[in-house]
């Protein structure tokens, strides 16, 4: 193939795929490899023949003209074929989903609030993922683009993450918030955080904050999820956020699946190119408005206080316009509020019965187009009508229904349920998760046809069909359990180890507090001794009637051991005769010494008398010193043990006192004279 014939390929694929793609879209239909891809992209644009951002490819006016294809002129009768042969209440509620595309897609910029958000919920089977489907296709969207099942995703998924660029942190918004369209399915399946990350795009505001940064949010967003089993019904969906919501609710179409089944066959017909459909007008006029303000007296109590006001319809009616032969503001603000309550009487007492007659009043006042207008209202009661018969017909034969099928059916169905329940992505480790989304996936899929089969043979089979994924689930659970087991034992393992890791710091905190109280008592015992012997070194002067070497003599060190010590005199061997009996008596008593038992100090003295200690003094403070160096020594060594500091006390001299005056001395007998020392 030729550049030329490459380019002209390229040129006719993209007119028939509705004249937008993003460039791989291109190669991969033309199989062409990267480079060939990049070469025809730019020889398009080079020629002028499509236009658009990086990663957009969209033909020019010049594209359309040189590959014959030319936009639809109808863009209404486009509407309508797509979404011929729908539910009422299926087809309102497309049609207000594509308006509001359009709009938002050139409004955004200008109308910042009041955007109007869509919720279909209903069970499997009815129809509320499909019609979301089919208005994608017609809006020419790949829908795996914009549909994100909901289960498993993050906030970063959604809305977007802050990146480390070489530039520091920056926050990268997420691709879907780019699109036209933003479509959340199995909205009930996802988990309460999963759920508050999307619910930003249903605040009504083309612009959020997120991660500290002004986000831009461009799609219309749609959530579709299954009730409850029991409860409220609309339990799933927040209040705050239905009041900013077209709220569909598909009960009236459950098990009807095969008119899906049928409507989504169709062939993919021609699409709506966003980009072209321009609203003529940023606001509608007073008739315009003036029409969406009698919406809110059809409605019930209940449907007021969700009601998402006129604002909210008004840009929706803006996007109908150009979907209009003519854009008529009285016109496309009468379809949009027709539309808006055939979607909101879907849910029970939203809607006042009868309210049909005052929209027929309404329509009085609108001329030329009354007839078109009756026509929508007059085909919307018959479908209704339809809807209500095939519901009571529906109700009879569930009646005539076996009940032993039923108890069965949903028995089996309820067992599918949990056991795909018990294998969710959250409950398994990351290296079961790829086997059991896919069993989970079977489980599901046997589980729908479970709940749509109405033959005893039909569920026999699928009975048979199941066993094998209830098997696989079953075996998953059970290794799920032994890891979890391990896991627990492990736990209870190391919580073992650090309650006896805590019981021992315990113990060592309780040891170490005794030996600070012992401590503290021994420096209290030591102060007490220490103080008490200060008390006498300092001593100068000696009352009357005091004798220091009585109180030296008796003090106990430590409680225990005499201060002072008695050394007598060595033993002379007795005279021999009266004479020297005599003599000896004449020569006096024999003197011994006293001595302190902790220092080398003697004193001369008989064992009752000490004449160097019968004053304080040098004496005392010789005989105390030693003593009081050694309690000194022992105190600090206990303050620096418990972190205290030093105290203030007296300063003790170690030195010999000077010689005693001959005066203080005994005096010497015949035989022997003592001294000091």
């Amino acid at each position: 193939m030729t550049t030329a014939e490459r380019i002209e390929a390229a040129g006719r694929w993209l007119a028939s795929a509705g004249g937008t793609a993003a460039p791989g879209e291109l190669g991969a239909a033309l199989g062409l490899n990267h480079a060939r891809q990049a070469e025809a992209v730019r020889a398009l644009r080079d020629a002028g023949l499509c236009e658009g951002p990086k990663g957009q490819l969209k033909l020019t006016p010049a594209g359309w003209a040189r590959f014959g294809v030319t936009e639809p002129a109808d863009h209404g009768t486009t509407l309508d074929e797509a979404l011929d042969g729908w539910p009422h209440a299926h087809r309102a509620f497309g049609r207000l989903l594509v308006s509001n595309a359009v709009a938002r897609r050139h409004l955004a910029a200008v109308r910042r609030r009041g955007w109007l958000g869509f919720m279909a919920i209903g069970e499997t089977g009815s129809g509320k993922s499909s019609a979301v489907e089919r208005s994608a296709e017609l809006l020419g969207l790949d829908l795996a683009r914009v549909r994100v099942f909901l289960p498993g995703k993050t906030a970063g998924e959604l809305l977007g993450r802050r990146e480390q660029t070489p530039n520091g942190w920056q926050f990268t918004p997420a691709p879907l918030t780019r699109g036209p369209l933003a479509f959340f399915d199995e909205y009930d399946k996802a988990d309460d955080p999963t759920r508050r990350a999307a619910l930003p795009y249903f605040q009504g505001e083309a612009r959020v904050m997120a991660e500290d940064q002004v986000l831009d949010l461009a799609p219309v967003p749609v959530l579709a999820a299954n009730p409850p089993a029991r409860g409220d019904r609309y339990a799933v969906l927040r209040p705050e956020y239905r009041r900013r919501s077209v709220v569909l609710d598909t009960r009236y179409m459950r098990g009807r699946g095969e008119v899906f089944e049928e409507l989504m066959s169709r062939p993919r017909g021609q699409v709506l190119d966003l980009d072209r459909l321009t609203p003529p007008a940023s606001h509608l006029d007073e008739n315009g408005r003036a029409v969406l303000k009698q919406v809110r007296q059809v409605l019930t109590e209940a449907g007021a206080e969700e009601f998402p006001g006129v604002e909210a319809l008004e840009l929706a009616a803006l996007g109908r316009l150009p979907l209009l032969d003519t854009p008529d503001h009285t016109r496309a603000a009468f379809v949009t509020a027709l539309d808006y309550l055939l979607v909101t009487e879907t849910a029970p007492g939203m809607v006042i019965d009868g309210w049909q007659p005052d929209i027929a009043a309404l329509r009085q006042a609108f001329g030329s187009d009354a007839g078109t207008m009756t026509a929508a209202l007059d085909q919307a009661r018959a479908e209704r009508e339809q809807a209500r018969g095939h519901a009571r017909k529906a109700r009879v034969r569930n009646d005539v229904e076996d009940l032993g099928l039923v108890r069965d059916r949903h028995a089996l169905a309820e067992r599918l349920r949990q056991a795909a329940e018990s294998i969710d992505g959250r409950r398994v480790p990351a290296t079961l998760r790829p086997e059991a989304a896919g069993v989970r996936a079977a489980l599901r899929d046997v589980r729908t046809r479970v709940l749509d089969t109405r033959a005893r043979t039909r569920l026999d089979d699928l009975a048979t069909v199941a066993a094998d994924p209830l098997t696989q689930a079953e075996a998953i659970v059970r290794q799920v359990q032994a890891e979890q087991q391990q896991a627990l034992a492990e736990r209870q393992h190391a919580e073992a180890d650090r309650r006896q890791a805590k019981h021992a710091q315990a113990d060592q905190r309780r040891l170490l507090r005794a030996q600070r109280a012992a401590l503290a008592e021994q420096l209290e015992t030591c102060l007490s001794e220490a103080r008490e012997l200060e008390r006498l070194y300092v001593r100068t002067a000696t009352r009357e009637g005091e004798s220091p070497f009585a109180v030296l003599r008796d003090y106990r060190v430590n409680g225990q051991h005499p201060l002072l010590r008695y050394v007598a005199p060595p033993q002379r061997p007795r005279p021999a005769g009266l004479v020297a009996a005599v003599r000896a008596g004449l020569a006096g008593p024999e003197y011994g010494y006293w001595e302190a038992t902790t220092a080398a100090v003697r004193m001369p003295g008989t064992p009752y008398s000490c004449s160097l200690l019968a004053e304080w003094g040098p004496y005392s403070r010789a005989v105390l010193a030693t003593v009081l160096h050694e309690l000194h020594a022992r105190e600090d060594q206990l303050r620096a043990a418990l972190g205290r500091k030093r105290r203030s006390r007296p300063a003790v001299a170690l030195t010999e006192p000077t010689p005693a005056p001959a005066r203080l001395l005994p005096a010497a007998g015949p035989r022997r004279a003592l001294s000091a020392g």
